[in-house]
């Protein structure tokens, strides 16, 4: 259980991914661009690895790097999520009302995390249902010695 300290926002917020597979595209430079001062060429395009496929169709996914905290410190987790938004430019408000929050988070712990010392998890479910959160609460109390 942590309470939502901040979103890092400095890494985006949202990535565009393969509506196949739900991996992220990768921006590929146009080389077929002309000299000519033509208004409307592209600049570049999208590529799947996963699927290997040009241009594939793109679906916006919420990447969000949260900054937590609980009684032992403070971590981060990256949250996905499907996105209905098409290239929104700042943080909509509904995600920065999670700050401040507490719930329960279910993570991931990836090979990265142990071999590389990665200091981010990935969320795989998030609990709000106040009940079950407080199963989780643990009440830390100080030492004091008499």
């Amino acid at each position: 259980m942590c309470t939502v300290a901040a979103i890092d926002s400095d890494m985006g917020w949202y990535n565009l991914s393969c509506k196949v597979c739900a991996k992220k595209v990768l921006h590929v430079p146009n080389d077929t661009i002309d000299d000519e001062d033509d208004k409307n060429s592209i600049m570049f395009s999208y590529y799947c690895p996963k699927c290997k496929v040009s241009n594939p169709k793109l679906l916006p996914r919420h990447k969000l790097h949260l900054i937590v905290v609980d009684s032992s410190g403070k971590s981060k987790f990256l949250l996905f999520d499907n996105l209905a938004l098409e290239e929104p430019a700042a943080i909509p408000l509904a995600l920065k009302n999670l700050v401040g929050k507490t719930y329960l988070f279910k993570v991931r712990i990836e090979r990265e995390n142990f071999l590389y010392n990665h200091d981010t998890y990935k969320v795989t479910k998030i609990f709000t249902n106040d009940e079950i959160i407080s199963e989780f609460d643990t009440k830390v109390y100080p030492k004091v010695s008499i």
